[in-house]
């Protein structure tokens, strides 16, 4: 069993699928955002408006994009592996998602969580 877990570690990389992945990429949603603040030929009329106009497009990159993907559960980062037995959850390790997108990358998780945890828990790998 896991439980997803992400931290402040994984910030780059949601904001990096938000905006330049998938769905985002693809309709250009970053462009589109900044065309809202600043559209193309607008004049920025002194260093007042440049600062107003980039603090909205950092606003918008960060705060904005971070909780659109969390609004969507979609959150990138890690794994906290546990079994549960007798009604107990015994946390084994953390694990990248990376660790379980083929059988055999599964298989090496196992060896891995085995190697490191079955002294522990031996009915974990029973």
């Amino acid at each position: 069993m896991h439980k997803h877990y992400t931290s402040a570690a994984f910030l780059g990389a949601n904001l990096y699928n938000q905006w330049f992945e998938g769905y985002g990429r693809k309709h250009q949603l970053l462009a589109a955002e900044i065309e809202k603040v600043s559209p193309l030929g607008s004049v920025v009329e002194d260093e007042n408006d440049a600062w107003q106009k980039a603090g909205r497009i950092a606003h918008t990159f960060t705060m904005d994009g971070y909780q659109r993907r969390a609004g969507r559960q979609q959150l990138t980062g890690e794994w906290i592996v546990y079994y549960i037995h007798n009604g107990m959850n015994y946390y084994l390790d953390i694990a990248f998602h990376e660790e379980a997108k083929t059988p055999e990358r599964e298989r090496q998780l196992y060896e891995r969580l085995k190697a490191g945890c079955a002294w522990e828990f031996p009915f974990a790998f029973e």
